[in-house]
């Protein structure tokens, strides 16, 4: 996972503001530090494809062009008006319906695609057995497992991994209702609204996915104030 630090820097790099020394580091950081190279091209790699995802043209465009291949046959050819006029209707009903459904899954492919990478928290000494088990359980990617060990605990560190462990398991409602429910003075508070955002988008509520990532953006200071402002530039 991209640490999030690095983002505004590739962000900045790629939009060409970048120059004189910190332009000269940047580069210079590329050639000897094989780690940032890395994470620079699975940058890349991401925006990439993004782009493929979300460029698409608009369903003006796309009637636009229709109804200039239809005024081509008109005069090639003696249609019947009735016809053609049935025929523009389907082609923008089929435009309209085939439209919704790339932007709901598109919403969906970038939720995904932009879950931040959760590698869970050390295991201690003092801490129980059930909760080092809990957290190695996670940590090999036990879904089930972590779920149902960290069920056991009353506390926000357990309530996050947990819902962590839903969302791996597709249980996305499950995962939100968790989520919601970790205070706003919790260290993991920041890390649940922005789960929470994404979540809404692949629940298709653009618009409550919107409000929460503006109300992110609301404050600088926010864990991820940088990854929420790229979301709302995606949808």
């Amino acid at each position: 996972m991209i640490p999030t630090e690095y983002i505004s820097l590739f962000e900045a790099y790629h939009q060409k503001q970048l120059s004189g020394k910190s332009l000269t580091e940047f580069e210079a950081r590329l050639s000897y530090d094989s780690e940032f190279k890395s994470h620079y091209l699975e940058f890349c790699n991401l925006e990439n494809g993004i782009k493929q995802h979300f460029h698409k043209e608009s369903l003006k465009e796309k009637l636009k062009a229709e109804d200039e291949l239809i005024d081509v046959r008109i005069k090639s050819r003696s249609f019947n008006r009735r016809i053609i006029i049935s025929s523009i209707g389907l082609a923008a009903g089929l435009a309209l319906v085939f439209g919704l459904y790339q932007n709901n899954s598109n919403q969906s492919k970038t939720a995904k695609t932009l879950w931040p990478y959760e590698e869970g928290l050390p295991v201690q000494m003092g801490h129980s057995n059930k909760y080092n088990s809990a957290m190695n359980a996670f940590k090999v990617e036990d879904w089930n497992k972590a779920f149902t060990l960290f069920s056991d605990f009353e506390s926000d560190t357990a309530t996050y991994f947990a819902a962590l462990s839903q969302y791996q398991l597709e249980k996305i409602d499950k995962a939100s209702k968790l989520l919601s429910s970790i205070d706003e003075t919790s260290a993991f508070y920041m890390d649940a609204e922005i789960r929470i955002a994404l979540i809404r988008l692949q629940q298709d509520h653009k618009d409550t996915a919107t409000k929460l990532l503006n109300k992110i953006r609301l404050d600088e200071n926010h864990k991820f104030y940088d990854l929420a402002g790229r979301i709302l530039k995606k949808i």
